[in-house]
């Protein structure tokens, strides 16, 4: 048996499967319980572009699968739309049990959509895209619900927590903000290309 072949499973335990992605840790240690983060779309998903862009679809079809336990996170906190958990199960449930992460730690929403976005523009593949509409749609929805907005009518997005785990609460996080309006500009996009389709 190749080397390649044999540890295979470090890298994706089943590259064709979008009910499953690539677990924290993976087979170095139960420290997350096989749970899924955000390293998924930022850290994962650029390798797997540009080696197994089959394993990348999978991926990206995990985050559509567990499109409903992103609702329900939504709800939970009381807004509109899809809002994907800062620690996921397979269901899309938030699993975290530290509050400041689970709560603020929102940036993953608009990690989900920034990876869709780099799938789409590597792999050309617009069936994908197409079948994460409602992804789109639902966390586009969030957003607009999470923002408050300021009498001058600009908008702020309050409470959050960015990569910097340091900074456990922050307002108008420069990473979070970023994203989320490139998150909103392809969404707006997408949808647009969509209906004149």
């Amino acid at each position: 048996m190749e080397y390649s072949e044999q540890y295979r499973f470090y890298y994706h335990p089943n590259p064709l499967d979008g009910r499953v992605a690539v677990c924290a840790k993976g087979s170095a240690g139960e420290a997350y319980f096989g749970h899924f983060f955000w390293d998924t779309e930022i850290y994962l998903l650029p390798f797997y572009l540009y080696t197994r862009p089959e394993a990348a679809r999978a991926l990206m079809e995990f985050r559509v699968h567990t499109l409903p336990g992103a609702e329900r996170n939504a709800a939970l906190y009381g807004y509109r739309g899809a809002r994907f958990p800062w620690e996921s199960s397979v269901s899309g449930d938030e699993q975290c049990p530290n509050w400041q992460y689970a709560d603020f730690e929102v940036h993953v929403t608009a990690d989900v959509v920034h990876a869709l976005r780099h799938y789409a523009a590597a792999t050309g593949d617009n069936g994908m895209v197409t079948g994460a509409a409602d992804l789109l749609l639902e966390t586009a929805r969030y957003w607009v619900s999470r923002v408050e907005r300021r009498p001058d009518g600009r908008v702020n997005l309050n409470g959050v927590m960015g990569p910097d785990e340091y900074l456990c609460f922050s307002n108008n996080n420069a990473y979070t903000n970023e994203m989320v309006r490139r998150a909103l500009r392809f969404t707006v996009e997408t949808l647009h290309a969509l209906q004149g389709a």
